[in-house]
Parts: C-alpha cells; structure tokens; sequence
C-alpha cells in the first residue's frame, strides 16, 4: 500500500498536461475484461504493486491500441490496483477495480473510449475538478454516473421494447390487410386465364368447323370438276360424232355427186346414140318414147332429190338446232360449274384467311398464356418470399418471421434495442462478412434436417465479439433462422456464462435460407473472459422448434488466440519489489530468541 501511495504522489506532477489521464477508474469483471482504446500504440502497460500480477492479466492489442485487462483471479475477489500506461506521448495512472456482481448482459459494457483527444481533454478537465477527493469519492462518483447510464439505458430499453410490440402489431395488421388484396388479385388473375382459355376453346370449335366445311367444300369442287370433265368428254364424243356425221354427209353428197356423173355420163352417151338413131327414120319414134320416158323418170328423179333435199335439210336444221341447244346447255353448265369453283376458291380463300386470322390469334393466345404462366411462375416464387407470401405461408400458423423469434426476447442484452449499438454493430458486421473466410478450429452438430452452420471468422473490435457463421440449406425447404445464444461451458463441461446476443445479421427479419442455398451471418456479443480450458457455444435455432437446433463449438484457446493482443509481464522492478516485499515478510516471520 505504501508503494501504491509512493507512485500515485509521484504522478501527481506527471499528470498537469491536459491529456494525461490520473485516478481514472476502470472496472474489470470476473465474466467481462475491461477493454481500453488509445490513440496511439500502447508503450508500457505496468501494474503498480507485483500483488496485481496474481489477480489479472494485461493484453496490449496493437492493431487497434487496445488495452484488455482481464481477471484471473479465483476468489471472485480483487483490490485496487494502481495502472500506468504510456501511450504515443501521452501517460496515464488508472485505478483498476474488480466489479463482484457485475453481469456481462444486463449491466454496461466494461469499454473505455480514449481515443478521441478532445473528449479525453475533457475527461481530464472533469478530473481535475475532483483532485481534492479521495479514490473513494472518485469511486462513489463514477458508479453514481454509472447507473444514471443504467437507468437510461433501462429507459430506452423499455421504450424500444414498446416500440417494438407497436411496431409487430401495426405489422401484422398491414399483413393481413395486404394479404386479402393479393388473394383478390390473384383470384382476377385466374379469371383473366380463364377467359383466355375459354376464348381459345371456342377459336378451336370455329377452326375445327371452318376444316369441316373446307373437307364440304373439296368434296363439292371434285364433283364440280368430274362434272366439268365429263362434260368435256362429252363436247370431245359429240365433236367426233360431228366429224363422222359430217364424213358421212361428205361421202353422200361424193357418191351422189358420182352417180350424177354416171347419169350424166350415161344421159350423154344415150343422147350420142339418139343422134345415131335419129339418123334412121324408124328409130325416132323410139327415140321420142325413149326421150318422153327419160325425162318423166328425170322429173320423178328431180322430184326425189328435191323431196330428199328439203328433207335433209329440215334433218339437218334440226340437228343444227338440237346441237345448238346441246352446246348452249354445255355452256350453261360449264358457266354454272366455273361460277361454283369461282364460289369455293373465294370460300377457300376466305378460310385461309379466317385461318391464318385464328392461328395468328391462337398463337397470341397461347404466347400470352405462356407468358402469364411464366410471370405467374416467377410471381409465385417471388410472392413466396414477399410480406404477403410468407405472411400466407408462416404468419397465419403463428410464424411471424418479421418479428424477432419469441426465444430471443430473453437472449438479448440491452445493446440489442439501442441504436448507436445496432448501427456500430451492423457497420462492423458488414465489414467482417466481406472479409475472406477463415479456417477456424470448431466442432458442429447439425440440424435435424441436415441444414448445418460453419465458423468462418471470429472478430473483435472494442467489447463486442464477432462471430461470422455460415449457414448451408441442402434440403428442399425454407430454413427459418431463430433465435440465437452464445454459452460459456468450463472444463468439467458444466455450465459457466451464458452471452446474450447484442446484435444479429438483418436484425430486423431474421434470414430465411432458401432451399439448396447458403448465407452468412454474423452474430455478435460481449467479449467474456474465458480461460484456455473453458468452451464456448454458439446456438442457431430453428423457428420451428420440431426443427431443433445447431451448433459451433469453440475452445477456448482459439478464441482467447483470435482475440490476439500480447501478454505484459511483471516488469523486473516490479519483480525486484515483490523479492523485497517477500524477504522482508520471511524476516518478519523468523521466532525471536528467548532472554535467559
């Protein structure tokens, strides 16, 4: 106590620069180390008295000028003890207390912020102010400024927690009332369907009509051209008739024309011998007979022909007449056979286009149904996942996975509800998930469901605990992430420290992993003090509690090794002071001689 004094006086003086911190309190925990940000690098860290080296440990962290002190101490007690650190230019003598009942998840973090010169100059100011009272009053003064920050802390804690509720309930009303206007639309988007198909239905129906009445229509125009051939058939057999009546005609008229001839000739050669005959006068009267009855057979002959001639042609003006008719009936009957094939090649031609109209609709018809199919395919995946949706999905079985799972209410700390906390919390939880992944020595035991989590990195930064998990779903459903715990187990395996969560990635919805995805999360706590034989646990939940959990386990000599830093040893004075302190306390002890 007298070296204690010894060095506090001689520090007095050191302290008059206005950022050299003296008596500053900082208080250490059993469960929590106190962590302590300078500046600059950290160049000395000593403890005053050798006593102080039994019941903590000093880590200098020098990516980040972090002071950790840590307890080690096993009788859950500890003094005061005297602390001067060098830091850049600066030195500081800081008074270290060991808090008994402190509870690392409800009382304030044990994180001193010296890293800012000017509230450092102000701390300074503050101190100097209270130069005149004892570390006692020192002491009193700060717990008093202590749970002021408790009770506003409680305060604001219990005004997220309302908020919170406030928040839920709004939610779910807005849910509900958002999930009735999507069953309405998804009920018009049915309609719309089908209507469509009720319209494609129908364009089948007049499609198969229209190939009836064309297989109509092709029937009728081959029986329209047998018809027009047989007519042709026919012109072709009366045309040839024609030609062998006219022949016939041509070699009557020849054989008449050649039997006038020989009549003529005959006439001709009887006239020659009437000449001869006339000669003689007996031959006259026979002649004249002969003559009477050549010219009264001529006449009768020339009768005949006339009869034969008016005949004929009385035969052949009807038969001129009959073919007339015959040809003006063909023509009447190839008009009416040309008017009937013009009527179906207009009707085809009509169909094709009717055709080619409903194809053209058809084909409308059924891209816009595949397109509805496609973008109802894509909205029902994506409704899955919209407030609706899981609303639809989990909300109405009593999930609601935009609330914070009901366990966790009791799993996190204060931190958790306090904004500057969350926001400093989600910047830094950004920061370690873009970071590359780390082998990290953990043990895991997985879902139920074989969903399973891997470590990827353990971070520190001033009191709070980083922890990168990765979370892997290989099955066929939605895994719906729940509440999450840290637990401390000591070497025996029993229970030693649970570590409520002071922040989760996407704090406001819990992740929901996707079937055959994975996702990474970042759960963060308080860094505890854990010992190089302790474990701690890492628990994932499952919001459905059928679905059980998982874990990671880390010892703790990983952890205490990733949260890094070097260890300060007893410096030699120190040393030399406890050898002295032990000599004279050995002398002390030594039995006095008895006087004779």
């Amino acid at each position: 106590m007298r070296n204690f004094i010894t060095i506090l006086c001689l520090f007095l003086g050191i302290y008059a620069n206005g950022q050299n911190l003296n008596k500053y309190p900082v208080n250490v925990a059993k469960s929590a180390p106190a962590f302590i940000k300078f500046k600059e690098r950290i160049k000395t860290a000593e403890f005053s008295t050798p006593t102080a080296y039994d019941n903590y440990k000093i880590r200098v962290r020098n990516d980040d000028n972090t002071l950790i002190i840590q307890y080690t101490g096993t009788a859950g007690v500890g003094t005061d003890e005297g602390l001067t650190i060098t830091e850049g230019n600066r030195s500081h003598f800081i008074i270290v207390s060991f808090l008994k009942d402190y509870d690392i998840n409800k009382h304030a973090q044990l994180y001193y912020a010296l890293d800012d010169l000017k509230a450092l100059k102000n701390i300074v100011s503050e101190q100097l102010k209270l130069a005149n009272a004892s570390t006692e009053e020192v002491k009193e003064i700060q717990e008093k400024k202590q749970q002021d920050e408790e009770a506003e802390r409680k305060k604001i804690l219990a005004a997220a927690e309302q908020e919170r509720i406030a928040k839920e309930a709004d939610k779910k009303r807005k849910l509900e009332a958002e999930s009735k206007a999507q069953v309405l639309k998804e009920q018009q988007e049915k309609e719309a369907l089908a209507k469509a198909e009720k319209e494609k239905i129908a364009i089948e129906k007049e499609t198969l009509a229209l190939e009836k009445e064309n297989k109509r229509l092709e029937k009728e125009k081959e029986a329209a051209l047998k018809k027009e051939n047989d007519i042709k058939i026919e012109q072709e057999r009366i045309a040839k008739l024609k030609e062998a009546q006219q022949k016939k005609r041509d070699e009557e008229m020849a054989a008449k024309a050649e039997k006038q001839r020989k009549a003529l000739e005959e006439r001709n050669k009887r006239l020659e011998k009437e000449k001869e005959l006339a000669a003689t006068k007996e031959n006259e009267l026979k002649i004249a007979q002969e003559r009477a009855a050549f010219e009264k057979a001529e006449k009768k002959r020339k009768q005949q022909e006339e009869a034969d001639r008016i005949a004929q042609e009385k035969a052949e003006a009807t038969r001129i007449a009959k073919e007339k008719k015959d040809a003006e009936d063909a023509r009447k009957k190839l008009a009416a056979i040309e008017a009937e094939k013009e009527r179906l090649e207009k009707l085809r031609i009509e169909k094709e286009k009717r055709d080619a109209e409903n194809k053209a609709r058809l084909a409308a018809i059924q891209a816009e149904k595949e397109r509805l199919e496609i973008l109802r395919k894509q909205k029902e995946e994506e409704n899955k996942y919209n407030e609706i949706g899981l609303w639809n999905r989990y909300g109405k079985l009593g999930i609601n996975v935009y609330a914070i799972p009901e366990k966790q209410i009791n799993w996190v700390n204060a931190d958790f509800y306090l904004d500057t906390d969350t926001l400093n919390n989600y910047q830094t939880s950004a920061e370690v998930l873009a970071k590359p992944d780390k082998k990290i020595k953990a043990q895991y035991g997985p879902f139920k469901n074989n969903v399973n989590i891997e470590l990827k990195d353990i971070y520190f930064k001033g009191a709070f605990t980083y922890y990168k998990l990765k979370i892997n779903n290989p099955t066929d459903e939605d895994f719906l992430t729940g509440a999450v715990v840290a637990n401390v187990y000591d070497s025996s395996k029993q229970h030693k420290l649970q570590l409520k969560v002071s922040y989760f990635t996407y704090i406001s919805a819990y992740p929901i992993i996707k079937p055959k995805t994975e996702r990474y999360v970042v759960m963060v706590t308080r860094t505890p003090s854990i010992e190089n034989t302790d474990d701690v646990v890492l628990l994932i939940n499952e919001r459905r509690e059928e679905r059980g959990s998982a874990y990671a386990l880390i010892d703790g000599e990983t952890f205490n090794n990733a949260m890094g830093g070097i260890e300060q040893k007893m410096p030699k004075k120190v040393e030399k002071m406890a050898a002295q302190e032990a000599e004279k306390s050995d002398k002390n002890e030594k039995p006095k001689k008895r006087k004779k």
